[in-house]
């Protein structure tokens, strides 16, 4: 599973939830750090709803650590999950979107053009 590295703007595409995938896909800009990993913010039309991807740590218990998409950090309220606690920047494959269904295969976040390049493999 590849992660997003450096990039400063990435985007997601596919995403086959109905209700879902219409809220998530789109353009991100990388806006902050938290707990420790980079935070990305939709770009959204004026008067859009507000997303973000952004990372959790295990204060909250083992079940809430990983990466989130949601209205705002740490939201209650999530549209999607990676349970990639090791991952220092967002994976690019594997989100469960919803947050509480399976894998989607087709939801893939990728770096685009315009920002750093992405970490090469380890």
């Amino acid at each position: 599973q590849g992660e997003v590295g450096a990039a400063v703007h990435v985007a997601f595409t596919g995403c086959t939830n109905e209700v879902v995938g219409p809220i998530i896909r789109g353009d991100y800009m990388r806006f902050c750090v938290n707990h420790g990993k980079p935070a990305f913010k939709k770009q959204a039309a004026p008067g859009g709803m507000e997303v973000m991807i952004y990372f959790w740590d295990e204060r909250d218990g083992p079940a809430a650590s990983g990466w989130w998409i949601g209205p705002k950090l740490g939201s209650d309220h999530v549209w999607g999950f990676h349970p990639n606690k090791t991952a220092r920047s967002p994976p690019t494959g594997g989100w469960q979107v919803p947050h509480s269904g399976p894998a989607d295969p087709t939801c893939v976040l990728s770096p685009k053009g315009g920002g750093a390049s992405p970490a090469a493999p380890a």
